[in-house]
């Protein structure tokens, strides 16, 4: 398999890893969030003064912040940011989570590239397997939390997006888990016709049910960097504001809560998708 069309907006050289002793002789967990900046996001919600752009801002710039992770451990969480609206745009390479200085802007852009979204994201990761290769780095499977409000305007992509889902989300220890986190006004289809792994979640409204998925993102990176290799565990979530997939997780009616189960896995870094160009 490889792509013919595609440049990565993020390649290998562009990745910063922590130089720590210790950070390189652990196993790092990698964490990508994206986000749809296109026009639609600059709806306001009632009851609210900020628009969903601003209150998706906030979420991006307070990653990390309520994990009370050890800096050893917050050096061998790998973080990056994109955004997309025509196009896909690199807001973060890749960075230690313990150097992520929290002053991202998005600016509002146009239509909803939501398959190149996903190309890139996962293309993002590929150029972090190809550094921890390099380096002789192992890490946890990653996590890719996609934020979008609207259908998708890239339909041409949608063929290389579904081919890169097969790779890399699929089998028996799939190399990425790709988290669509649906806004008030988004549908699953696209998502769910990229591959049966894609996870989804529908969030109620943005002014509670980003600051819900914030929360779910910092559990989640506690989890996965307090647990061993092999555990598996539930990820929680407050089920007023924000649901999964009936098919992908649990809702408890008399908690107001919802869980998805999830095991922790250590990924090879023998990747076999190849592009056209070196990267």
């Amino acid at each position: 398999m490889a792509n013919t069309k595609e440049t990565p907006v993020i390649q290998k050289g562009d990745v910063r890893l922590s130089r720590s002793v210790a950070a390189m002789n652990s196993i790092h967990q990698p964490i990508v969030a994206v986000v749809d900046n296109s026009g639609s996001m600059l709806s306001v919600e009632s009851g609210e003064t900020r628009s969903n752009l601003r209150i998706a801002e906030a979420m991006i710039n307070e990653i990390g912040t309520d994990t009370n992770l050890p800096l050893m451990e917050q050096q061998t969480v790998d973080f990056c940011v994109l955004n997309f609206h025509d196009r896909v745009e690199v807001k973060q390479n890749w960075i230690p989570l313990s150097q992520y200085e929290r002053n991202v802007k998005l600016e509002n852009g146009g239509c909803t590239c939501f398959y190149d979204a996903v190309v890139q994201s996962l293309y993002a990761c590929k150029a972090l397997f190809e550094k921890y290769k390099e380096i002789g780095i192992s890490c946890k499977r990653p996590q890719i939390y996609l934020f979008t409000d609207g259908y998708p305007t890239d339909s041409e992509n949608a063929e290389a997006a579904k081919q890169l889902c097969q790779h890399y989300l699929e089998g028996e220890h799939p190399k990425c888990r790709l988290h669509v986190i649906l806004l008030p006004g988004a549908s699953d289809k696209a998502a769910k016709a990229l591959s049966k792994e894609v996870r989804t979640y529908a969030i109620k409204d943005c002014r509670h049910g980003l600051p819900t998925a914030l929360t779910f993102i910092n559990s989640s990176i506690v989890t996965f960097s307090s647990n061993a290799v092999g555990n598996q565990f539930s990820l929680q979530m407050d089920a007023r504001y924000m649901v999964p997939a009936a098919s992908q997780g649990i809702v408890n009616k008399t908690t107001g809560t919802a869980a998805v189960q999830d095991t922790l896995d250590v990924v090879e870094n023998d990747d076999t998708y190849s592009f056209t160009s070196s990267i």
